[in-house]
């Protein structure tokens, strides 16, 4: 039988369908470590988390649903939380998972990604009415920004921390270049040379991962 190794959602991957996979499968069995480290912080937050909601939806008391319940996709964790548990009524805290995001490596992406989402939100509420989006009663950064009762406050957020950093005043160099050009200037050959060799020893790593590299 086959190795197998497990990644998230209790899914498991042998080592023939790792070396397909276009993904980083490294990086994906270390996964399954960081959420077990990632799940218990969040945890010990679930009385913080209960008084965001009751402050963000204005409610006297809210209850965060048991870990069974939480709604874990490929970048973020939704966790259900009851308000006013009686009623019936719920909303999701939607977080999103830095070991998902490369966040240790490259400090930043989740606030990048998050700003994406809301500029998203913002855009879709004021340009598209009648299309139906889940209503967001606030949201908050890694650097502590936050808002509340977000549907006041969506055109004073678009314009002081999200469209004013594309003005042209605001870049000294286009998008275009930054992204493009440092490839257009190397030699195509020296590139493909260097991807090749990489790609030899990622997956000879991934063999040993896998304790198969004498096979």
């Amino acid at each position: 039988m086959a190795t197998t190794l497990p990644i998230l959602r209790g899914n498991t991957i042998c080592l023939e369908n790792a070396l397909e996979d276009d993904d980083n499968i490294l990086h994906r069995l270390h996964y399954p470590q960081k959420q077990e480290k990632f799940w218990p912080l969040l945890r010990s937050q679930r009385r913080d988390l209960e008084e965001l909601v009751s402050f963000h939806v204005q409610a006297k008391h809210c209850q965060v649903a048991d870990e069974p319940e939480w709604l874990s996709g490929s970048y973020n964790v939704c966790i259900p939380v009851s308000v006013d548990p009686l009623s019936g009524e719920r909303v999701l805290v939607r977080i999103a998972l830095p070991f998902k995001l490369g966040e240790a490596n490259n400090p930043g992406n989740v606030d990048e990604k998050l700003r994406c989402e809301v500029a998203t939100y913002i855009w879709m509420e004021e340009n598209c009415p009648t299309v139906p989006i889940p209503s967001l009663y606030g949201f908050a950064f890694p650097n502590g920004l936050t808002v509340s009762g977000a549907k006041g406050n969506c055109c004073y957020y678009w314009n002081e921390h999200i469209q004013r950093r594309f003005y042209k005043k605001h870049c000294t160099q286009r998008v275009f270049d930054q992204t493009l050009s440092p490839y257009w200037c190397m030699a195509a050959k020296d590139v493909i040379q260097r991807k090749v060799e990489e790609e030899a020893a990622y997956k000879d790593r991934l063999r040993g991962r896998f304790g198969a590299l004498d096979q």
